[in-house]
Order: C-alpha cells, then sequence, then structure tokens
C-alpha cells in the first residue's frame, strides 16, 4: 500500500551526484499537480549515519523547496539495508584522516513497497518526470 516511491542513497557530505540528484527529485515535485503529489514521495536513506545525524539530515533536506524524507540509522543496518538494494558504497580515507563515500547514485522506484524501477542519476529533471509521470 501506500505512494509510488523514490529512495535515494546519498550522505550530506556528497559534494556534486547527491545534491544534484536530490534537486532534480525536488524539481519534479515541484511539477506535480497536488493530487500527483500525493500520490509520490520522496526518500533521502543516509549511508554515512556516523555522520550524518537526524539534525544534520533535517538541516540538508530542509535547504530544497519540497518535501523529502530522511532517513538515518545504526551504521550496520544502513549497511545491509543498502545492500539489499544492490547499493555498493565504500569509504576513501584522505590524507587528513577524513573521508568521503564512493557509492551507487541510481533512484529506485517502488510501488506498493516492490521495485518497479532504476533512475540512473545522469538522468535530468525532464527525464528524471516523464519516468516518475509513467507510474503515477
Amino acid at each position: 500500500q501506500g505512494p509510488l516511491t523514490a529512495i535515494f542513497f546519498g550522505f550530506t557530505n556528497c559534494p556534486d551526484i547527491c545534491p544534484m540528484t536530490l534537486s532534480n527529485l525536488d524539481q519534479v515535485l515541484e511539477k506535480l499537480d497536488n493530487n500527483e503529489n500525493k500520490k509520490f514521495k520522496v526518500y533521502f536513506i543516509s549511508i554515512d549515519p556516523e555522520r550524518d545525524s537526524p539534525e544534520i539530515i533535517k538541516e540538508y533536506l530542509g535547504s530544497f523547496k519540497n518535501k523529502i524524507y530522511g532517513i538515518t540509522g545504526n551504521p550496520q543496518e544502513v549497511f545491509s539495508l543498502s545492500k539489499s538494494w544492490g547499493i555498493l558504497s565504500e569509504k576513501i580515507f584522505t590524507t587528513d584522516g577524513n573521508y568521503f563515500i564512493n557509492h551507487s547514485s541510481s533512484i529506485l522506484l517502488l510501488e506498493r513497497g516492490k521495485f518497479i524501477d532504476r533512475i540512473s542519476h545522469h538522468e535530468n529533471s525532464g527525464n528524471i518526470f516523464k519516468i516518475i509521470k509513467k507510474y503515477l
């Protein structure tokens, strides 16, 4: 049951792909009419729960115009969840001890909790919109 769902695994310190993909999804939400908007939800799941607290995710997602739901949790559980959806990730440590995360960056589409499609992060907002509309 429930709305068409887009799930995107990422992290708030991501320099490019994550904010660009979420921005594209935000633009899709903006283009949907009220009725369609009620039938479509977007979830951002942090693959960096050590740094991405609920407060940090809330602030990060607050920069977008439309409602995007943030999820974080126990690092091992988040890793297991991402792996179960075929999302690969690895920490890449820098010389100063910090790290960034190399990860799969597709948008997963679910209908009634079941996987129906995968959208490349390379798609522009117009193409993402067309794909979403097809399922709405």
